[in-house]
């Protein structure tokens, strides 16, 4: 059976709309004329504008146990890397956890199914900024798998490889730039179609399992064309006043 990830793409269109204005210019004012070009005060932009830098989210996914959900967040190491992050209810402010990281990443159990979180750090200017989001809503067979950028490359790699005679599965378990929760977490989408994993093996690479779906999806013909997305993370002001 082959494998093929079909690359999502995004299209940014940006319209202008022009339109004509009567002006009358005051002879005493100091306003410029239409038309003409402001030199800004260089030292003045630079007093008054401040770069902030935020964390970087590496990587988010989720797993469905037999037992509940698994949650992890991963996040680009570096000076901005938090200590901790704050987990909330995009819904219901009210609703949040505060979630302390290890070596970059925390993995907690017991969000609930159905939400969407968002997920909310400190940037350099010790204010709070949504820098990225979580949905626990059940996979859908059919919806788009929604990875980070080095598993997106590392799957792209793989069927670049002409007679690829490595299973996708063993392939992925030897990537060593991907962490175990997230190639469990796209296994689980991508080929068990969602299907919930025992609690039994909770944090264990599911090869078997995996094997198995892609043996009974063989009846879907010669490819599984799922689409493969990957992550885009927009970050903003928390101006819920929840931090």
């Amino acid at each position: 059976m082959k494998t093929s990830f079909l690359n999502g793409l995004f299209l940014l269109l940006i319209c202008s709309l022009s339109a004509n204005f009567a002006y009358a210019q005051d002879p005493n004012s100091e306003d410029p004329e239409p038309g003409a070009t402001i030199t800004p005060n260089q030292a003045l932009y630079s007093e008054f504008s401040v770069a902030v830098s935020t964390p970087i989210v590496k990587s988010t996914s989720v797993i469905a146990y037999s037992d509940g959900l698994s949650v992890e967040v991963e996040f680009e190491t570096g000076a901005m890397t938090p200590s901790n992050v704050i987990f909330k209810d995009k819904n219901n402010a009210a609703e949040t956890r505060t979630l302390n990281l290890t070596g970059g990443k925390t993995e907690f159990f017991g969000a609930a199914s159905g939400k969407s979180y968002d997920i909310i750090a400190n940037g350099s200017d010790a204010q709070p900024y949504i820098v990225g989001t979580i949905n626990t809503a059940p996979y859908q067979a059919g919806a788009p798998v929604i990875v980070s950028e080095n598993l997106y490359r590392t799957l792209s790699q793989y069927v670049t490889v002409q007679n690829q005679t490595i299973t996708l599965s063993n392939y992925l378990r030897q990537s060593g730039n991907v962490s175990q929760h997230e190639k469990i977490s796209f296994l689980q989408r991508y080929a068990m179609n969602g299907a919930i994993l025992p609690a039994s093996i909770k944090g264990q690479y599911p090869d078997a399992y995996v094997r198995s779906a892609l043996a009974t999806r063989q009846t879907e013909g010669e490819c599984i064309c799922n689409f493969v997305m990957n992550q885009v993370t927009i970050v903003v002001p928390d101006e819920t006043g929840n931090n």
